[in-house]
Protein backbone atom coordinates (compact mmCIF):
# COMPACT_ATOMS: atom_id res chain seq x y z
CA UNK A 1 0.00 0.00 0.00
CA UNK A 2 1.40 3.37 -1.00
CA UNK A 3 -0.16 6.63 0.10
CA UNK A 4 0.31 10.04 -1.41
CA UNK A 5 3.74 11.32 -2.35
CA UNK A 6 3.72 13.67 0.61
CA UNK A 7 3.18 10.88 3.07
CA UNK A 8 4.62 7.73 1.52
CA UNK A 9 3.42 4.76 3.55
CA UNK A 10 5.05 1.39 2.92
CA UNK A 11 3.43 -2.01 3.27
CA UNK A 12 3.14 -2.89 6.95
CA UNK A 13 5.68 -5.47 8.13
CA UNK A 14 4.81 -8.25 10.53
CA UNK A 15 4.46 -6.91 14.06
CA UNK A 16 6.11 -10.14 15.23
CA UNK A 17 9.46 -9.35 13.58
CA UNK A 18 9.37 -5.77 14.96
CA UNK A 19 8.80 -7.20 18.43
CA UNK A 20 11.65 -9.70 18.01
CA UNK A 21 14.00 -6.98 16.75
CA UNK A 22 13.14 -4.76 19.71
CA UNK A 23 13.22 -7.46 22.41
CA UNK A 24 16.48 -9.36 21.83
CA UNK A 25 18.72 -6.35 22.52
CA UNK A 26 17.05 -5.51 25.87
CA UNK A 27 17.00 -9.23 26.75
CA UNK A 28 20.76 -9.20 26.23
CA UNK A 29 21.03 -6.13 28.49
CA UNK A 30 19.71 -7.96 31.50
CA UNK A 31 20.05 -11.69 30.93
CA UNK A 32 23.58 -11.79 32.33
CA UNK A 33 23.01 -9.45 35.31
CA UNK A 34 22.34 -12.25 37.85
CA UNK A 35 25.84 -13.52 37.03
CA UNK A 36 27.59 -10.23 37.92
CA UNK A 37 28.75 -11.42 41.37
CA UNK A 38 29.94 -14.74 39.86
CA UNK A 39 31.81 -12.91 37.09
CA UNK A 40 33.50 -10.64 39.64
CA UNK A 41 34.63 -13.69 41.62
CA UNK A 42 35.85 -15.78 38.69
CA UNK A 43 37.62 -12.92 36.90
CA UNK A 44 39.18 -11.70 40.18
CA UNK A 45 37.78 -8.18 40.10
CA UNK A 46 35.33 -5.98 42.02
CA UNK A 47 31.57 -5.77 41.58
CA UNK A 48 31.85 -2.09 40.65
CA UNK A 49 34.30 -2.98 37.85
CA UNK A 50 31.98 -5.68 36.53
CA UNK A 51 29.19 -3.08 36.40
CA UNK A 52 31.29 -1.37 33.70
CA UNK A 53 30.33 -4.21 31.35
CA UNK A 54 26.90 -2.58 31.28
CA UNK A 55 28.47 0.88 30.84
CA UNK A 56 30.47 -0.29 27.80
CA UNK A 57 27.37 -2.01 26.40
CA UNK A 58 25.28 1.15 26.65
CA UNK A 59 28.12 3.27 25.24
CA UNK A 60 28.44 1.02 22.19
CA UNK A 61 24.67 1.00 21.92
CA UNK A 62 24.60 4.80 21.91
CA UNK A 63 27.43 5.50 19.46
CA UNK A 64 26.45 2.97 16.81
CA UNK A 65 22.90 4.30 16.61
CA UNK A 66 24.19 7.50 15.04
CA UNK A 67 25.26 5.42 12.04
CA UNK A 68 22.49 2.84 11.78
CA UNK A 69 19.89 5.54 11.11
CA UNK A 70 21.62 7.23 8.14
CA UNK A 71 22.82 3.87 6.81
CA UNK A 72 19.24 2.59 6.82
CA UNK A 73 18.04 5.81 5.13
CA UNK A 74 20.63 5.22 2.40
CA UNK A 75 20.61 1.42 1.93
CA UNK A 76 17.28 0.37 3.43
CA UNK A 77 16.17 -1.06 6.76
CA UNK A 78 16.52 -4.78 5.96
CA UNK A 79 20.21 -5.07 4.93
CA UNK A 80 21.35 -2.85 7.80
CA UNK A 81 19.36 -4.95 10.27
CA UNK A 82 21.15 -8.05 9.00
CA UNK A 83 24.57 -6.40 9.46
CA UNK A 84 23.62 -5.37 13.00
CA UNK A 85 22.61 -8.94 13.83
CA UNK A 86 26.01 -10.21 12.65
CA UNK A 87 27.74 -7.77 15.04
CA UNK A 88 25.56 -9.10 17.87
CA UNK A 89 26.64 -12.66 17.06
CA UNK A 90 30.34 -11.65 16.95
CA UNK A 91 30.11 -9.83 20.29
CA UNK A 92 28.44 -12.84 21.89
CA UNK A 93 31.31 -15.05 20.74
CA UNK A 94 33.89 -12.66 22.26
CA UNK A 95 32.01 -12.70 25.58
CA UNK A 96 31.84 -16.50 25.62
CA UNK A 97 35.61 -16.81 25.29
CA UNK A 98 36.52 -13.92 27.65
CA UNK A 99 39.17 -14.80 30.21
CA UNK A 100 39.58 -11.30 31.69
CA UNK A 101 37.28 -8.45 32.63
CA UNK A 102 38.88 -6.23 29.96
CA UNK A 103 38.00 -8.67 27.17
CA UNK A 104 34.47 -9.07 28.55
CA UNK A 105 34.01 -5.29 28.61
CA UNK A 106 35.22 -5.14 24.99
CA UNK A 107 32.97 -8.03 23.99
CA UNK A 108 29.94 -6.31 25.48
CA UNK A 109 30.82 -3.19 23.48
CA UNK A 110 30.90 -5.18 20.21
CA UNK A 111 27.70 -6.99 21.17
CA UNK A 112 25.99 -3.64 21.68
CA UNK A 113 27.06 -2.44 18.22
CA UNK A 114 24.67 -5.05 16.85
CA UNK A 115 22.04 -5.13 19.60
CA UNK A 116 21.03 -1.53 19.00
CA UNK A 117 20.13 -2.07 15.33
CA UNK A 118 16.65 -3.39 16.10
CA UNK A 119 15.86 -0.57 18.49
CA UNK A 120 16.93 2.05 15.93
CA UNK A 121 15.20 0.46 12.99
CA UNK A 122 11.89 -0.64 14.55
CA UNK A 123 10.74 2.97 15.27
CA UNK A 124 11.90 4.01 11.79
CA UNK A 125 9.99 1.09 10.23
CA UNK A 126 6.87 2.07 12.17
CA UNK A 127 7.35 5.64 10.91
CA UNK A 128 7.69 4.29 7.34
CA UNK A 129 4.64 2.07 7.29
CA UNK A 130 2.03 3.16 9.85
CA UNK A 131 -0.23 6.22 9.78
CA UNK A 132 0.06 9.04 12.32
CA UNK A 133 -2.99 7.79 14.24
CA UNK A 134 -1.71 4.20 14.30
CA UNK A 135 1.80 5.03 15.50
CA UNK A 136 1.22 5.74 19.22
CA UNK A 137 -0.61 2.43 19.74
CA UNK A 138 1.98 0.57 17.63
CA UNK A 139 4.84 2.12 19.59
CA UNK A 140 3.07 1.16 22.82
CA UNK A 141 2.77 -2.49 21.67
CA UNK A 142 6.46 -2.56 20.72
CA UNK A 143 7.43 -0.91 23.99
CA UNK A 144 5.45 -3.53 25.90
CA UNK A 145 7.42 -6.21 24.05
CA UNK A 146 10.60 -4.20 24.62
CA UNK A 147 9.76 -4.35 28.32
CA UNK A 148 9.40 -8.15 28.27
CA UNK A 149 13.02 -8.56 27.14
CA UNK A 150 14.62 -7.14 30.29
CA UNK A 151 11.82 -8.67 32.38
CA UNK A 152 12.52 -12.22 31.20
CA UNK A 153 16.29 -11.74 31.01
CA UNK A 154 17.17 -11.93 34.73
CA UNK A 155 14.81 -14.87 35.28
CA UNK A 156 16.40 -16.89 32.49
CA UNK A 157 19.90 -15.77 33.49
CA UNK A 158 19.43 -16.71 37.15
CA UNK A 159 18.21 -20.19 36.17
CA UNK A 160 21.21 -20.69 33.87
CA UNK A 161 23.78 -19.79 36.53
CA UNK A 162 22.07 -22.14 38.97
CA UNK A 163 23.14 -25.05 36.75
CA UNK A 164 25.96 -23.76 34.54
CA UNK A 165 28.78 -21.17 34.51
CA UNK A 166 28.25 -17.52 33.65
CA UNK A 167 29.39 -18.29 30.08
CA UNK A 168 26.03 -19.99 29.50
CA UNK A 169 24.36 -16.57 29.54
CA UNK A 170 26.28 -15.53 26.44
CA UNK A 171 25.87 -18.91 24.72
CA UNK A 172 22.11 -18.33 24.89
CA UNK A 173 22.53 -14.84 23.41
CA UNK A 174 24.58 -16.35 20.56
CA UNK A 175 21.76 -18.78 19.81
CA UNK A 176 19.18 -15.96 19.87
CA UNK A 177 21.36 -13.85 17.55
CA UNK A 178 21.50 -16.69 15.00
CA UNK A 179 17.72 -17.13 15.29
CA UNK A 180 17.16 -13.40 14.72
CA UNK A 181 19.39 -13.49 11.62
CA UNK A 182 17.26 -16.23 10.07
CA UNK A 183 14.01 -14.44 10.99
CA UNK A 184 15.15 -11.13 9.49
CA UNK A 185 16.12 -12.96 6.31
CA UNK A 186 12.76 -14.71 6.09
CA UNK A 187 10.26 -12.21 7.54
CA UNK A 188 11.42 -8.59 7.32
CA UNK A 189 10.15 -6.74 4.25
CA UNK A 190 11.82 -3.52 3.11
CA UNK A 191 9.84 -0.42 4.19
CA UNK A 192 12.20 2.38 3.08
CA UNK A 193 10.64 3.04 -0.31
CA UNK A 194 12.42 6.31 -1.05
CA UNK A 195 16.16 5.89 -0.45
CA UNK A 196 18.10 8.96 0.59
CA UNK A 197 21.22 8.70 -1.60
CA UNK A 198 22.90 11.57 0.26
CA UNK A 199 22.32 10.21 3.76
CA UNK A 200 25.92 9.05 4.29
CA UNK A 201 27.65 12.03 2.69
CA UNK A 202 29.41 13.95 5.43
CA UNK A 203 27.73 17.30 4.76
CA UNK A 204 24.28 15.73 4.59
CA UNK A 205 25.03 13.49 7.58
CA UNK A 206 26.07 16.54 9.63
CA UNK A 207 23.15 18.70 8.43
CA UNK A 208 20.58 16.03 9.35
CA UNK A 209 21.77 15.84 12.94
CA UNK A 210 22.21 19.62 13.12
CA UNK A 211 18.57 20.07 12.07
CA UNK A 212 17.50 17.70 14.84
CA UNK A 213 19.55 19.64 17.39
CA UNK A 214 17.77 22.84 16.34
CA UNK A 215 14.37 21.41 17.33
CA UNK A 216 13.97 22.18 21.06
CA UNK A 217 10.92 19.93 21.51
CA UNK A 218 12.73 16.98 19.93
CA UNK A 219 15.75 17.50 22.19
CA UNK A 220 13.59 17.77 25.30
CA UNK A 221 11.96 14.40 24.57
CA UNK A 222 15.38 12.82 23.92
CA UNK A 223 16.75 14.09 27.24
CA UNK A 224 13.60 12.96 29.02
CA UNK A 225 13.91 9.48 27.51
CA UNK A 226 17.55 9.44 28.60
CA UNK A 227 16.78 10.14 32.25
CA UNK A 228 13.90 7.65 32.16
CA UNK A 229 15.98 4.83 30.73
CA UNK A 230 18.79 5.82 33.09
CA UNK A 231 16.47 4.75 35.91
CA UNK A 232 15.89 1.42 34.14
CA UNK A 233 19.57 0.58 33.63
CA UNK A 234 20.78 1.78 36.99
CA UNK A 235 18.13 -0.51 38.47
CA UNK A 236 19.37 -3.42 36.36
CA UNK A 237 23.04 -3.20 37.33
CA UNK A 238 22.38 -2.63 41.02
CA UNK A 239 19.64 -5.26 41.44
CA UNK A 240 21.94 -8.24 42.18
CA UNK A 241 23.72 -6.29 44.94
CA UNK A 242 20.39 -5.07 46.35
CA UNK A 243 19.07 -8.63 46.35
CA UNK A 244 22.05 -9.81 48.40
CA UNK A 245 21.49 -6.99 50.89
CA UNK A 246 17.75 -7.72 51.17
CA UNK A 247 18.46 -11.44 51.74
CA UNK A 248 20.72 -10.51 54.65
CA UNK A 249 18.00 -8.36 56.25
CA UNK A 250 14.82 -10.31 55.46
CA UNK A 251 14.00 -13.80 56.70
CA UNK A 252 11.45 -14.25 53.94
CA UNK A 253 13.96 -13.37 51.20
CA UNK A 254 16.68 -15.51 52.80
CA UNK A 255 14.46 -18.57 52.41
CA UNK A 256 14.05 -18.00 48.67
CA UNK A 257 16.46 -19.13 45.97
CA UNK A 258 18.10 -16.55 43.67
CA UNK A 259 15.95 -17.55 40.64
CA UNK A 260 12.80 -17.26 42.78
CA UNK A 261 13.77 -13.77 43.93
CA UNK A 262 14.59 -12.66 40.39
CA UNK A 263 11.26 -14.06 39.21
CA UNK A 264 9.34 -12.09 41.84
CA UNK A 265 11.28 -8.89 41.10
CA UNK A 266 10.93 -9.24 37.35
CA UNK A 267 7.23 -9.91 37.51
CA UNK A 268 6.69 -6.83 39.72
CA UNK A 269 8.91 -4.53 37.66
CA UNK A 270 7.75 -5.91 34.31
CA UNK A 271 4.14 -5.79 35.43
CA UNK A 272 4.61 -2.17 36.41
CA UNK A 273 6.16 -1.24 33.06
CA UNK A 274 3.52 -3.10 31.04
CA UNK A 275 0.75 -1.53 33.14
CA UNK A 276 2.17 1.93 32.51
CA UNK A 277 2.41 1.25 28.76
CA UNK A 278 -1.20 0.03 28.77
CA UNK A 279 -2.29 3.20 30.59
CA UNK A 280 -0.50 5.32 27.99
CA UNK A 281 -2.04 3.35 25.12
CA UNK A 282 -5.58 3.52 26.57
CA UNK A 283 -5.41 7.27 27.22
CA UNK A 284 -3.51 8.32 24.06
CA UNK A 285 -6.71 9.45 22.31
CA UNK A 286 -8.07 11.31 25.34
CA UNK A 287 -5.04 13.20 26.67
CA UNK A 288 -2.07 14.84 24.98
CA UNK A 289 1.37 13.20 25.18
CA UNK A 290 2.62 15.93 27.54
CA UNK A 291 -0.28 15.35 29.94
CA UNK A 292 0.46 11.61 30.09
CA UNK A 293 4.19 12.31 30.54
CA UNK A 294 3.47 14.74 33.39
CA UNK A 295 1.38 12.09 35.13
CA UNK A 296 4.12 9.51 34.67
CA UNK A 297 6.76 11.80 36.19
CA UNK A 298 4.53 12.46 39.21
CA UNK A 299 4.09 8.72 39.73
CA UNK A 300 7.88 8.19 39.59
CA UNK A 301 8.59 11.05 42.01
CA UNK A 302 6.12 9.95 44.70
CA UNK A 303 7.20 6.31 44.52
CA UNK A 304 10.89 7.21 44.74
CA UNK A 305 10.28 9.38 47.82
CA UNK A 306 8.89 6.28 49.51
CA UNK A 307 11.87 4.20 48.34
CA UNK A 308 14.30 6.82 49.66
CA UNK A 309 12.61 6.82 53.06
CA UNK A 310 12.69 3.02 53.41
CA UNK A 311 16.29 2.70 52.19
CA UNK A 312 17.76 5.46 54.36
CA UNK A 313 15.73 4.31 57.39
CA UNK A 314 17.04 0.76 56.78
CA UNK A 315 13.49 -0.59 56.61
CA UNK A 316 14.59 -3.18 54.08
CA UNK A 317 12.53 -6.16 52.94
CA UNK A 318 10.92 -7.42 49.74
CA UNK A 319 7.78 -5.32 50.20
CA UNK A 320 9.41 -1.97 51.06
CA UNK A 321 11.89 -2.26 48.17
CA UNK A 322 9.77 -3.87 45.47
CA UNK A 323 6.53 -1.92 45.81
CA UNK A 324 8.01 1.56 45.16
CA UNK A 325 10.24 0.22 42.36
CA UNK A 326 7.25 -1.41 40.63
CA UNK A 327 5.31 1.87 40.85
CA UNK A 328 8.31 3.78 39.45
CA UNK A 329 8.20 1.44 36.44
CA UNK A 330 4.50 2.23 35.95
CA UNK A 331 5.58 5.85 35.46
CA UNK A 332 8.33 4.81 33.05
CA UNK A 333 5.83 2.78 31.02
CA UNK A 334 3.58 5.84 30.74
CA UNK A 335 6.39 8.16 29.64
CA UNK A 336 8.39 6.08 27.14
CA UNK A 337 5.88 5.47 24.30
CA UNK A 338 4.52 9.02 24.48
CA UNK A 339 7.96 10.63 24.38
CA UNK A 340 9.10 8.32 21.58
CA UNK A 341 6.02 8.96 19.43
CA UNK A 342 6.23 12.73 19.98
CA UNK A 343 9.92 12.87 19.18
CA UNK A 344 9.55 10.97 15.88
CA UNK A 345 6.38 12.62 14.55
CA UNK A 346 7.71 15.50 12.38
CA UNK A 347 10.58 13.66 10.64
CA UNK A 348 9.30 11.68 7.66
CA UNK A 349 12.28 12.42 5.42
CA UNK A 350 15.01 11.66 7.99
CA UNK A 351 13.16 9.21 10.22
CA UNK A 352 16.19 6.91 10.43
CA UNK A 353 18.43 9.73 11.63
CA UNK A 354 15.75 10.92 14.06
CA UNK A 355 15.41 7.41 15.53
CA UNK A 356 19.20 7.12 15.75
CA UNK A 357 19.62 10.43 17.58
CA UNK A 358 16.81 9.43 19.92
CA UNK A 359 18.58 6.19 20.77
CA UNK A 360 21.96 7.90 21.09
CA UNK A 361 20.62 10.43 23.57
CA UNK A 362 18.74 8.02 25.78
CA UNK A 363 21.52 5.40 25.87
CA UNK A 364 24.31 7.94 26.43
CA UNK A 365 22.51 9.26 29.50
CA UNK A 366 21.68 5.70 30.61
CA UNK A 367 25.38 4.78 30.27
CA UNK A 368 26.28 7.75 32.45
CA UNK A 369 23.77 6.61 35.06
CA UNK A 370 25.52 3.22 35.37
CA UNK A 371 28.80 5.06 36.00
CA UNK A 372 27.11 7.10 38.74
CA UNK A 373 25.70 4.02 40.46
CA UNK A 374 29.06 2.22 40.26
CA UNK A 375 30.69 5.23 41.94
CA UNK A 376 28.14 5.37 44.77
CA UNK A 377 27.94 1.58 45.11
CA UNK A 378 28.03 0.42 48.72
CA UNK A 379 26.77 -2.49 50.79
CA UNK A 380 23.44 -0.85 51.54
CA UNK A 381 20.03 -0.23 49.97
CA UNK A 382 20.68 3.47 49.24
CA UNK A 383 22.64 3.60 45.90
CA UNK A 384 19.60 2.77 43.78
CA UNK A 385 17.13 5.35 45.19
CA UNK A 386 19.86 8.01 45.39
CA UNK A 387 20.65 7.55 41.68
CA UNK A 388 16.93 7.44 40.86
CA UNK A 389 16.51 10.82 42.61
CA UNK A 390 19.10 12.53 40.41
CA UNK A 391 17.56 11.16 37.23
CA UNK A 392 13.91 11.79 38.13
CA UNK A 393 14.57 15.38 39.23
CA UNK A 394 16.50 15.98 35.99
CA UNK A 395 13.58 14.58 33.98
CA UNK A 396 11.07 16.78 35.80
CA UNK A 397 13.17 19.92 35.21
CA UNK A 398 13.52 19.08 31.51
CA UNK A 399 9.79 18.56 31.16
CA UNK A 400 8.93 21.75 33.07
CA UNK A 401 11.35 23.69 30.85
CA UNK A 402 9.58 22.37 27.75
CA UNK A 403 6.12 23.31 29.00
CA UNK A 404 7.18 26.75 30.27
CA UNK A 405 8.97 27.59 27.02
CA UNK A 406 5.85 26.79 24.96
CA UNK A 407 2.90 26.92 27.35
CA UNK A 408 0.21 27.28 24.69
CA UNK A 409 1.76 25.35 21.80
CA UNK A 410 1.72 21.57 21.92
CA UNK A 411 3.48 20.83 18.67
CA UNK A 412 2.84 17.10 18.66
CA UNK A 413 -0.81 16.23 18.27
CA UNK A 414 -2.66 13.02 18.95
Amino acid sequence: MVATANNNIAQKPSLLILILMSAIGPFGDTEYTPALPMIAQELHTTYATVELTMTSYLLGYAISQLFYGPLSDRFGRRPIMMIGTLFFILGSLICIFSHSIEILIAGRFVQALGACAGNVLSPAIVRDSFTEKERPKTYAKIMMAYALGPVLGPIVGSVLISYFSWHSNFILLLILGILLLFCVQAMLIETKLDRNLDAMRFKHFFNNYASLFRDPYYLSYILLLGTTFGVVYSCLVESPALIEYVREHSTFAANLSVPEIFTIITLCVGGGYISGSAIAKTNSLTYTPNQIITSGLCVMLVANLALLYFAHSNIVNMTTMLTPIAIIFIGIGMIAPMAMSSAMLPFSDISGSAAAMMGFGQMSIASGSTVIISLVHSKSATPMPDTFSILIIAGILIHIGTIVSRPNKERYHR
